[in-house]
């Protein structure tokens, strides 16, 4: 019993050292920190308004909306200041708009925009001005986490999709004439086709929004690769440097009078414009209809399918037209379901095309549409019926980059499409 009382008085002596100890080190610790954790944060967020404040030009920031970079980049340019104000103009805006921001301390120092800016709000405005998704547009943010915050440089990170922006300086106040030089850029460098050259290997890509999509051989198995990029001054710069085929690049540099483009780093890949033709742009590529967009023969065939999608108590999300995952003919999406009504299609000339129905597609819900819905007739009804062939006279607003397509219905006038070459959704109601 001795014994143990002693080992028991050594330890409980050994414990009243370490415990003294340690709150000595404490009391060393707080001299560190003298101010609190929220004095702290008050200075940083000071800190980071100082540096928004600084640039007297405003930033230009390079802004991906939505996770996977799906519609490409844009350019917005903000200037900020100490009264908690924004002004901003993006590429869709006529004017500059004035709203309201704020730094806070969220899990680290927070960027929110606060009240809606047309700039950069436009690209999650539920109402999807822009395409993208019923509810969520471009699935855009307005609000960021600021990872570095310098003179020269503040990066962002969204919150919802991860994306990181970076803001530069601009070096002058004339926003309009910068983003006149944007749009002239993309006017010399877009088309709908392109052949993507890789050392040896040329492959077509595809462009919709800001994004390039072409298809390779990988391992004896076809592979998709989809590249995004924004529209600067000097070319297309890519989201993120990428490689394929061993060639890596970061983007595209621009020269005017040409219709092939180099690598802005590597000149064993480049860029050049295919010119397809208006046939062959409806039948390779979809296209959004709308009811606004149809002629008067459409739109009583469409006034009908308005009433069915009210006795299905569904909303019809989108309406498309052309190839779309795979399948010609009408793709659509009521009510969450997507389904699609099956075509042919014949190259009758190069601004003409024929089209005939096959009828709902088994291996998605159009049948269940044509069958249950009569979707056979009053969704198809513009485009032709069973056992209808149509033949349709094709004009555009560019021949050879279009933004839309008029199918006129060579033996009814009256039967107009018009082909929007942007997802729009609620297309009852557009």
């Amino acid at each position: 019993m001795k014994v143990k009382f002693s080992i028991f008085n050594i330890q409980l002596s050994i414990l009243m050292v370490t415990l003294a100890l340690l709150a000595s080190c404490t009391k060393e610790q707080e001299d560190f920190f003298p101010e609190s954790s929220a004095q702290r944060a008050d200075q940083t967020v000071a800190s980071d308004i100082k540096v928004l404040t600084s640039a007297q030009n405003g930033w230009l920031m390079q802004y991906f909306p939505e996770s996977q970079q799906s519609y490409g980049g844009y350019n917005v340019i903000a200037r900020f200041t100490e009264d908690g104000k924004v002004e901003a103009l993006g590429e869709f805006g006529a004017t500059r708009t004035t709203s309201l921001y704020r730094v806070s301390q969220s899990a680290g120092m927070v960027l929110t925009f606060d009240t809606y800016n047309e700039a950069l709000h436009v690209f999650s405005d539920p109402a999807a001005p822009l395409g993208g998704s019923a509810g969520q547009g471009l699935a855009g943010d307005y609000d960021f986490s600021i990872l570095k915050a310098t003179a020269d440089s503040v990066v962002l990170k969204g919150k919802a999709s991860g994306n990181r922006v970076k803001m530069v300086p601009m070096q002058s106040d004339q926003w309009e004439d910068y983003l006149a030089v944007i749009a002239a850029v993309e006017e010399g460098m877009i088309a709908r086709k392109y052949t993507l050259t890789i050392g040896d290997t040329a492959v077509v890509a595809k462009r919709s929004d800001r994004t390039l999509t072409f298809s390779y051989m990988e391992d004896g198995e076809m592979v998709d690769a989809v590249i995004s990029y924004i529209v600067t001054p000097e070319g297309y710069q890519l989201f993120e440097p990428v490689e394929f085929f061993g060639q890596k690049f970061s983007g595209f540099t621009y020269v005017e009078g040409t219709d092939v483009f180099t690598a802005m780093d590597n000149s064993n890949v480049s860029l050049g414009i295919i010119y397809p033709t208006l046939a062959e742009l409806v039948s390779e590529n979809w296209w959004s209809v709308t009811y606004s967009g149809l002629g008067a023969t459409g739109k009583q065939y469409w006034d009908i399918l308005g009433q069915v999608q009210d006795l299905l108590g569904e909303t019809l999300y989108y309406a498309i037209f052309g190839t779309f995952d795979g399948n010609f003919g009408i793709t659509f999406n009521s009510g969450g379901y997507w389904g699609s009504l099956l075509y042919v299609y014949q190259t009758v000339s190069d601004d003409e095309i024929a089209i005939l129905y096959q009828g709902g597609n088994s291996s998605d819900n159009g049948a269940w549409y044509v069958q249950n819905a009569y979707y056979g007739t009053y969704m198809a009804g513009p485009f032709g019926r069973a056992n209808e062939k149509h033949v349709y006279k094709l004009t555009a607003d560019d021949p050879f980059n279009p933004s839309w397509i008029l199918m006129t219905d060579e033996e009814d006038p009256d039967n107009t499409i018009l082909l929007e070459g942007r997802l729009i959704p609620y297309p009852l109601n557009n």
